[in-house]
């Protein structure tokens, strides 16, 4: 499975802010959770993945997902809706879509309490005074690269 992140941003169809969590309307709502999901690669002494995420849930069409350390929640949806979908579809697809990391203690996110590896990337997660004005211009330029066709240009972040 080559999926980088960038591509990961054909599959938003809509981002949603609510009071208690960020929607993301996507045609492939458990493709992109496996790709956000946390997973170690010890060979590489790396984390891929946003370090913290957990399933909270997952019904028909919407899988819920929470960041341990700072308690936000992430919906991803499904924007097609189909009648006869359930949630053990959701469920076996979230699993297909999971199978590719299958090793022992590779899943992260499978663990209640954040791993000696995710905690060390706390760090990366602690809010900054410049966090709310980020995020915010963040949210308001996804609609404006999607009505005029930007394509973003996604940046590694600096070393350390």
């Amino acid at each position: 499975m080559g999926s980088k992140f960038p591509s990961l941003f054909r599959y938003f169809n809509r981002l949603a802010m609510r009071p208690d969590r960020l929607e993301i309307r996507t045609n492939t709502a458990c493709r992109v959770a496996s790709r956000l999901l946390p997973l170690h690669h010890p060979e590489h002494a790396a984390i891929s993945g946003i370090p913290g995420l957990r399933v909270l849930g997952m019904n028909s069409r919407r899988v819920r997902l929470v960041h341990l350390p700072t308690g936000g929640r992430l919906d991803l949806i499904e924007s097609r809706a189909s009648s006869g979908r359930r949630t053990r579809d959701t469920k076996s697809e979230f699993s297909y879509e999971n199978s590719w990391h299958d090793e022992a203690g590779c899943r992260l996110w499978t663990n209640d309490v954040l791993s000696p590896q995710e905690a060390a990337c706390t760090e990366l997660w602690s809010p900054r005074p410049w966090t709310a004005l980020h995020s915010s211009l963040l949210m308001r330029a996804i609609p404006l690269w999607n009505t005029f066709r930007i394509t973003p240009a996604w940046r590694q972040p600096r070393a350390g």
